[in-house]
């Protein structure tokens, strides 16, 4: 498993990612989407689910604008990583 914080800077917008194996991901992943609504309720934003089966994993993203070069953008994208971690 693994929490990742990316940017896209040419966009400015910043990408917190959860994920984990396949394997792993598919033990987890039906309780998850099945408490969906609730999740995405209780961090106050939609998440973007991500359940291919593609190499990269499966697990939850959460997009927001923001230019990681920008300290004012730091707090939302920490922010995010806490609701990702919860």
């Amino acid at each position: 498993m693994w929490l990742s914080l990316r940017t896209y800077m040419s966009e400015k917008r910043l990408e917190v990612r959860f994920l984990t194996t396949s394997d792993i991901a598919d033990r987890v992943m039906p309780a998850l989407l099945a408490e969906r609504e609730a999740i995405e309720s209780e961090t106050g934003t939609p998440l973007e689910w991500v359940t291919d089966g593609d190499d990269k994993g499966k697990g939850v993203r959460l997009f927001s604008d923001g230019d990681i070069l920008d300290r004012a953008a730091w707090p939302v994208a920490t922010a995010h990583a806490r609701i990702l971690c919860a």
